[in-house]
């Protein structure tokens, strides 16, 4: 490629396509490069620091301090400008001595070429999303919508979290991304498109497994399909990855949707054998498993049950702790051991109750119980048996369980 082509190529204001959402990857005027092309990592991480600031004068100080900042280097300056250096020989390999004017010195700064017109994927989704927010009609605002969620193929960078300076942008495309999926799923659900929107809360949940809020969506979406089971199955998957990872106390949303699955299920069920049927369906032996939603309900109904007719009514709360003086253990390790712990416990409240007797989750590690008609030893001695059984089954010896039990009036 000669000068005289280079010449045209910049004044027609060439462009690169860079894309930094994801895998890293340079492609345009018959170039590319990126992590497919086997880029030394320091290499890749010095483009995408240029390329993030493409419209700034970059001095080599910073640049220094950007790529060197958690590494004891005698002399990173100099560091930074032999990567820069090998940078723009990488740019000429691959596209010749057009790839010599990307970069411009000016004294002890560096710039990208402003003649060298760059197209960022994370800058086009910033766009995409503004313009959806100032679009006058729903059909613009889900395409503009669409067409940014699209561009959000990962996370900023991906494979690259030990950059220090991409931790802001990383969390920022991150957020927006969010957002942008949440405002999506409210106007395709207000259109009827709930094919859609169930694919793209997939997506988005394949990105992001601890947000309440697209579970929700993603839930919702099935059961407008008419898939009520399978949004039963994916609201007690939610709900326990929810308690395992966050401990959630409080997760109304999820509730909410609880309900308005539940009436959906039975809106149509006029017959009075086809309702029977279905309230005998799985009955089960122990104590009633149910979700905090469900409990809470019960509960209510106990409380007048037992202000009618003088009945004692029992309410517990039971907790794992993982004891003192474990420091060797890793978060990773209690984590699991908590998990483990949970799954136990549940076996052993629901075996160890009665029929009668109620049992939800409320937390990631603890359990809230319901013993109706039941006399304050005999509920002492119920929560004894509980402990002696959680421990004569449980292998975690570093692991307690504590319980504290309370008579409703």
């Amino acid at each position: 490629m000669n000068m005289g082509k280079c010449a045209v190529d910049i004044e027609n204001k060439t462009k690169l396509k860079v894309y930094m959402l994801g895998k890293f990857q340079v492609i345009g005027m018959d170039g590319e490069l990126g992590i497919e092309h086997k880029c030394p990592k320091r290499i890749i991480k010095l483009m995408a620091y240029i390329f993030s600031h493409h419209k700034e004068n970059l001095p080599i100080l910073k640049i220094a301090d950007a790529l060197y900042a958690d590494e004891e280097i005698a002399n990173p300056v100099a560091a930074a400008r032999n990567l820069i250096w090998r940078l723009r020989a990488l740019f000429k390999e691959e596209w010749g001595e057009l790839g010599n004017t990307f970069l411009v010195t000016k004294g002890s700064d560096y710039r990208w070429n402003e003649e060298i017109s760059l197209s960022l994927d994370s800058e086009q989704m910033e766009i995409l999303n503004r313009e959806a927010g100032a679009a006058e009609t729903d059909e613009i605002k889900m395409e503009k919508y669409m067409q940014a969620a699209t561009l959000y193929a990962g996370s900023y960078m991906e494979g690259y979290d030990d950059m220090c300076w991409g931790a802001y942008p990383s969390a920022y495309y991150h957020t927006m991304y969010l957002q942008i999926v949440k405002k999506l799923a409210v106007l395709l659900e207000q259109h009827g498109r709930y094919e859609e929107m169930q694919r793209v809360m997939e997506t988005a949940l394949s990105r992001e497994q601890l947000d309440e809020e697209l579970y929700v969506y993603f839930i919702r979406a099935l059961a407008k399909l008419g898939y009520v089971g399978m949004a039963f199955e994916e609201y007690k998957k939610a709900t326990a990855f929810l308690y395992e990872n966050l401990g959630y106390t409080s997760m109304e949303q999820l509730r909410e949707l609880y309900d308005e699955l539940m009436e959906q299920m039975h809106e149509e069920q006029s017959d009075m054998q086809i309702i029977l049927d279905d309230l005998r369906d799985d009955l089960e032996k122990g104590a009633f498993l149910c979700e905090y939603g469900v409990f809470k309900k019960i509960y209510q109904l106990e409380v007048r049950r037992a202000e009618r007719i003088g009945m004692s009514v029992f309410l517990s709360l039971i907790s794992i702790r993982i004891q003192k003086g474990r420091e060797n253990l890793t978060e990773e390790e209690k984590a699991k051991a908590l998990v483990r712990s949970m799954k136990k416990l549940q076996g052993v409240l629901v075996s160890s109750l009665r029929s009668g007797d109620v049992v939800a989750r409320c937390s990631g590690s603890q359990y809230m119980l319901l013993l109706p008609t039941c006399q304050y030893e005999t509920a002492k001695k119920v929560m004894e048996r509980i402990e002696n059984a959680f421990y004569r089954h449980s292998r975690e010896r570093y692991i307690s369980i504590e319980y504290h039990l309370e008579g409703l009036d």
